[in-house]
């Protein structure tokens, strides 16, 4: 029923929105109907009559921060949902589709209280949003959905488990150690279109500074929101310096100390990986895409329902593109030998990540086309032996899902489930163009894998060896070259630490900077040693 009332509300929506819409690389002005349109249905937004959009350019491609959430002026964030309208690239078949999804404003003056539930022009990402340690993070969350119908949200579920109320909601930050109650991350508290609802988040302080993320969790409609674009950043700044004595490190600190440049973190990149499952829908009912997520420059990319939200191994199996702060296969720009703050969240429910960043050798005058042709030409699984045979970069991995670990990990291969937070060390060698690759990993090592009569999703026989995610454009600088050792105990004599903690820092450990032991007892290690292979 639900599907029904939808498709049903939606297709005049639609026809609205593809006008004068061309998705190819160098879309046309779009015209502008006068008159407005007002859809029946209360469950979807009322758009004006036509959204803008301009033609794409580099700058759309590149990938940058997400905006920092600004505080109003009583220190209070104002957290706007709201249908989004944008462009994402679909390598698929190389055009830009148009996409009308549920997401948070990047900034609340974007919001126009006399267009109430109507759609905003942003980016397809959450705004950041900083705190720090001792601080109570008050935040407004200002649900600006269109209002739900009984058929969508129907007064008494009679199945909590079925998915309902789509544009009902509430907020969740992802690894907080605060209260789960009243009026703090209380996650059974839920807000219809139309209401606000003051959250505070009491940080003590010593809460672990880190890297943490935000999104929707009522039950019922997390997976489809979030699915959306109801994500963003969360960082907990921390400014504690670490005391040794004797040797011995008496109160540990936090690494933020050794980014920090005056009141900024100027080597500090932020991704979050989002995997937006989109589904193509025409403005004529009579006509149907032969892929779902191939819009071909007229169609309109929404995701409305759960139909095959639960099916194993249908992200990859359709080919869907993980993006990286609302880009898809984007372009960053770094620094030669700069080691950056690389902060990776997880933002998505479908696919697991293998991230692997792979050197294209001879690719330092490749203009964007090429070194997309590049890195899109190991993709196929007919190409894992050269792929194989490529240079990996290093990733000096300091902190996973917030918490700084007790010593630097050094690897190529850096594996993301959805909810997973690293925090790693990056520099670039050479002035080469590099590719982001989300590498197929083994059925163990994967979520949503396909059911028994799809096929294993083993990566040696997959169809598929890697899908790129995005390319690093490095400039060339003067600067040295370092090992990540050298560059931690730099920083940190720097700042005036303590010989002790720069000769820690210069073996890659980070036991002044954690809070927590390991949990590897010698008793622990015995029982991992005596598993079966």
């Amino acid at each position: 029923m639900l599907k029904i009332a939808i498709f049903g509300a939606i297709a005049a929506i639609l026809t609205l929105l593809a006008r004068g819409w061309d998705g190819t690389k160098n879309p046309s002005p779009p015209s502008n109907p006068s008159n407005p349109f007002q859809p029946s249905h209360p469950s979807h937004p009322t758009p004006p009559p036509k959204p803008s959009h301009p033609v794409p350019t580099t700058s759309d491609s590149l990938i940058s921060n997400p905006p920092l959430l600004p505080k109003s002026a009583k220190g209070k964030y104002e957290l706007i949902v709201a249908y989004k309208t944008s462009k994402l690239y679909n390598p698929r078949n190389g055009l830009w589709d148009q996409v009308l999804l549920r997401g948070y404003l990047t900034k609340p003056s974007l919001f126009d209280k006399k267009k109430t539930g109507e759609y905003v022009e942003d980016q397809l990402v959450g705004p950041q949003i900083r705190v720090k340690q001792g601080e109570t993070m008050a935040l407004n969350l200002n649900n600006q959905l269109p209002s739900e119908s009984e058929t969508t949200c129907p007064t008494h579920v009679e199945n909590v488990n079925e998915p309902h109320c789509f544009n009902t909601t509430n907020l969740h930050t992802h690894g907080f150690w605060v209260s789960p109650q009243g009026n703090s991350d209380n996650v059974f508290l839920k807000f219809k279109p139309q209401e606000k609802f003051d959250y505070q988040f009491k940080m003590e302080p010593n809460h672990p500074a880190g890297t943490y993320w935000y999104h929707a969790h009522l039950h019922g409609s997390t997976a489809l929101q979030v699915s959306n674009d109801m994500v963003g950043p969360l960082i907990v700044e921390g400014s504690r310096t670490p005391k040794v004595k004797n040797g011995k490190v008496t109160s540990t600190g936090d690494m933020d100390i050794l980014w920090k440049e005056k009141n900024s973190y100027p080597n500090e990149n932020i991704l979050l990986f989002q995997q937006i499952q989109y589904r193509c829908s025409n403005p004529d009912p009579n006509v149907t895409f032969a892929v779902p997520n191939n819009c071909e420059g007229v169609g309109i990319g929404m995701l409305e329902n759960y139909n095959d939200l639960s099916i194993g191994g249908f992200w990859t199996n359709q080919n869907y593109y993980t993006s990286i702060n609302g880009k898809i296969v984007g372009e960053m720009k770094v620094e030669q030998n700069v080691f950056n703050r690389w902060r990776m969240i997880h933002g998505g429910v479908r696919d697991t990540i293998g991230l692997i960043i792979k050197e294209i050798p001879d690719s330092s005058k490749f203009t964007a086309e090429q070194t997309i042709k590049a890195c899109s030409a190991y993709q196929e699984a007919d190409k894992k032996a050269e792929f194989e045979k490529l240079n990996s970069l290093n990733v000096h991995t300091i902190a996973q899902d917030g918490l700084t670990m007790n010593h630097v990990q050094t690897r190529t291969l850096s594996v993301f489930h959805p909810g997973y937070r690293h925090d790693a060390m990056v520099a670039f060698p050479t002035t080469n163009r590099y590719c982001l690759f989300d590498t197929k990993l083994n059925i163990d090592d994967e979520i949503n894998a396909p059911l028994p009569n799809v096929g294993p999703q083993i990566a040696p026989n997959h169809r598929f060896n890697a899908q790129l995610l995005g390319w690093v454009n490095v400039k060339a600088t003067k600067t040295k070259a370092q090992t990540a050792a050298q560059f931690l105990k730099d920083r940190a004599q720097k700042i005036g630490l303590s010989k002790d903690i720069q000769s820690q820092l210069s073996q890659l450990n980070l036991s002044a900077f954690s809070d927590h032991p390991s949990l590897m007892t010698p008793e622990i290690d015995k029982v991992v040693a005596a598993r079966p292979k």
